[in-house]
């Protein structure tokens, strides 16, 4: 029984850290969106942004082959990538 309930936290636990990791990235990929909107080079918006080149780059590439998503599901195809989900 206990064990049950241990399992039932950690589990709880994971997802809790999943939504807040999801989260994170949504608000990245807005940011990012902003700056490949305004014609920013990745760098530059990696630089202003505080992240690294490589992850700007990363988003950059799936706003240009996949723009016309909303952020929601272009968070998605970033975590996937990201191996979060």
């Amino acid at each position: 029984m206990i064990l049950t309930e241990y399992d039932e936290q950690q589990h709880l636990a994971g997802e809790r850290e999943l939504g807040v990791t999801l989260g994170c990235l949504m608000v990245q990929i807005q940011l990012v969106r902003k700056k490949f909107e305004k014609h920013l080079v990745p760098e530059t918006a990696a630089e202003e942004l505080e992240l690294d080149k490589a992850y700007v780059t990363q988003i950059y590439t799936l706003l240009r082959e996949h723009g016309e998503l909303d952020d929601r599901r272009l968070m998605e195809l970033l975590a996937h990538e990201l191996r979060y989900i």
